[in-house]
């Protein structure tokens, strides 16, 4: 049922698919004039911090005050996701110029209790939480549209270059920890394989 609904929102709305990853699919959505993220499956930490990486190099081209992040398709969240993303990512949202993000939950328990952890810490962003996609797309609309003027001008100078450090830290952090968690499984492949028997 929630995936015919999810479906039904891609139909209906004029999504242009920007970018996806193994975890997320990126859209324009020219009809509410924001960013809708599509994630699914198990989010790990480096799976998490690559789509992120994709999402902050979308703001690089164009503006998005509003976000509409849907985890309805998310099977299970890693311990750290939660914590990571709203210390390290959701600033560098607010930093781009997002004004609102409308989070639809994800159907596990554990997984919306993080997000609420998340929420909780981010008082510098309009961040609420969801049930459905109707509820949080009733919450984004605004009073009056932006004017397409407004939806695509380009940044300043001095925040488009912040923006591009920022996408670049990002990177950089992702890269880290992609090759701590290959270093760690390369340990643990080499590490003797000893009998619980004496």
């Amino acid at each position: 049922m929630l995936l015919f609904i999810l479906l039904c929102y891609l139909l209906f709305m004029q999504l242009k698919p920007l970018a996806a990853t193994s975890c997320l699919s990126i859209y324009d959505d020219a009809h509410h004039h924001w960013l809708f993220l599509d994630w699914v499956g198990e989010l790990t930490l480096p799976t998490v911090q690559e789509a992120c990486v994709v999402v902050a190099q979308c703001y690089l081209t164009r503006t998005y005050s509003r976000v509409l992040t849907s985890n309805l398709r998310v099977t299970k969240v890693g311990g750290s996701v939660g914590m990571w993303f709203g210390a390290e990512f959701l600033p560098y949202l607010a930093l781009a110029g997002v004004e609102q993000l409308a989070w639809v939950n994800a159907p596990s328990l554990a997984d919306r209790n993080q997000a609420q952890t998340v929420v909780n810490r981010m008082p510098s962003l309009a961040l609420s939480l969801f049930d459905t996609t109707e509820e949080a797309i009733a919450w984004l609309q605004p009073s009056n549209a932006p004017q397409a003027e407004e939806y695509t001008l380009p940044w300043q100078p001095a925040t488009q270059v912040r923006l591009v450090q920022s996408v670049q830290v990002l990177r950089q952090e992702a890269q880290l920890i992609r090759q701590e968690v290959q270093y760690l499984k390369q340990k643990v492949s080499k590490r003797p394989i000893t009998s619980s028997r004496a």
